[in-house]
Order: structure tokens, then C-alpha cells, then sequence
């Protein structure tokens, strides 16, 4: 039996996140569940080429597609990871999804705007405030877990940004299967194709699980359009940064 491609990052309104995958016609749903073991391996090329969304590129100025479609109210955030804040755009309705499709722990809204576009622009001039960011790094959010543990603290945060804020910054963990997942040192990111453990929490593109007593992230958006092989997973007696992953901190 061919082994499955992954389509997409799943995030579903029961708050349990997993991996779309399609074979032979047929699409089926890997539950990433905290608690789970887990053991895959990707391999080639890409099968699927996962779509590009112009509108993740619009700055405002003019429409990528064309002609507008986003004629509802958006919302203009900011998201903060550890000591980062990034600030973007969403549709409304669709703030705390977009906020668990990027694992932001904290997140503060800023305003909202009667469309995309002039969301869009707000988002645009914002990029001048000092310390704000327009996107962040996999392995600076991995790094960012924990060091931000209150709303007080992401607080401090958002007001070394000088942005002024409809709304206080909310506490978004409770989004997530592990709130609390607090570790001792940063986690080892997995630089290769095999994965293999304890799922701890998905946050984002963030997968992390244990094993061996140690934690580990994989960013899920490497799998996205690749075969993937469950159960069939291979590690080293001994995981070493040589044979399984790098410390993010070097």
C-alpha cells in the first residue's frame, strides 16, 4: 500500500490539531493528540505543492488578485512570543484560529479596520514601531518557549512597542493540548525526517514531543506536500545532535 501525502497542517474547532493526508482518493486525518506516541519518517520530493495565498503577501497598496474580495472587517493584532512582538492582520471572526495556526502564546488587538486592505496598510505603517516584526522565525518561537509566562509579563512587551491598544493582551495558552508546558533548557530542533516520541503540544506549526527525557520541535510545514511513512521511524540508541537534531542555542 502506497505510503499517504500530506495536504495540509489541520487545525479543527475541537482544538485537536493533526495532519490532512490523502491516498489513493482518500483523505484521512493523523490526530497529533498530547500523550500519543508517535513515529513517522518523510521521504523524496514533493508530491502536492501546497497553495500560495496572494493576500499573505498584500501590503495594502493594491490588490495581488486582482480585484479586493476582503470586504469584511479584519483585525490587526499583536502576537508575542517570549520577548517578540509581531504584529499582523486576520479576519475577525477568524482571530483566535489565525492565533493557533501561529502558536502565539499572547496576543493583544490593536484595531479593527472595515476591510483587508486598510488593515493591511495599518499593518504596513506599525512596521516602523520600534522592536515590532512582521513574521517570526520557527526557531526563534521554539526559543521563546516559556521565557513569557504571564499577561503582566507580555505586557511589558507590548508596551516597549509604544503601540496604543483597544484591548489587553490575552493569555492564549489555554489554545493549546499542554498550557503549561514550561522546560528546564530550550528544545532541540529536529533537523531531519524522522520523528519519534511523546507528543507534549502542537502550538503552530510547532510539534513537540519527548523522548528519552529529552524535549524536541519539528516544524509540521516540512511534511506539508511529502509521502510520509507511519510507524516507521528509526533513531539512534542514543540521540545525539549528530544523528537527530541541533541545539537551537548554537
Amino acid at each position: 500500500m502506497p505510503s499517504p501525502t500530506v495536504k495540509e497542517i489541520a487545525f479543527l474547532p475541537g482544538g485537536v490539531e493533526g495532519l490532512r493526508m490523502r491516498r489513493d482518493r482518500e483523505d484521512m486525518l493523523l490526530p497529533l493528540e498530547r500523550g500519543r506516541e508517535i513515529s513517522f519518517r518523510t521521504s523524496g520530493p514533493l508530491v502536492l505543492t501546497p497553495s500560495r495565498d496572494p493576500c499573505a503577501l498584500c501590503n495594502g497598496s493594491r490588490c495581488l488578485k486582482g480585484q479586493p474580495d476582503c470586504n469584511t472587517p479584519h483585525l490587526v493584532y499583536l502576537a508575542i512570543f517570549g520577548r517578540i512582538a509581531k504584529v499582523g492582520v486576520t479576519k475577525r471572526r477568524r482571530y483566535l484560529m489565525r492565533m493557533r495556526e501561529q502558536g502565539a502564546p499572547f496576543a493583544a488587538k490593536l484595531k479593527v479596520c472595515p476591510d483587508g486592505m486598510e488593515a493591511r496598510r495599518l499593518e504596513r505603517s506599525l512596521l516602523s514601531s520600534p522592536g515590532v516584526k512582521g513574521s517570526v522565525r520557527f526557531s526563534d518561537k521554539v526559543k521563546s518557549l516559556g521565557i513569557t509566562r504571564s499577561t503582566d509579563e507580555a505586557e511589558v512587551v507590548a508596551a516597549a512597542t509604544g503601540l496604543s491598544r483597544a484591548m489587553p493582551v490575552e493569555d492564549l495558552r489555554v489554545l493549546y493540548p499542554n498550557p503549561d508546558l514550561v522546560v528546564p533548557s530550550r528544545p532541540l530542533v529536529i533537523r531531519g525526517d524522522a520523528v519519534k516520541g511523546r507528543l507534549e503540544d502542537t502550538r503552530g506549526e510547532a510539534l513537540y514531543l519527548t523522548h528519552r527525557g529529552n524535549l524536541y520541535a519539528y516544524d509540521l510545514r516540512r511534511v506539508v506536500g511529502r509521502r510520509i511513512a507511519l510507524g516507521e521511524a528509526r533513531v539512534e540508541a542514543q540521540l545525539t545532535l549528530q544523528n537527530f537534531g541541533e541545539s537551537v542555542g548554537t
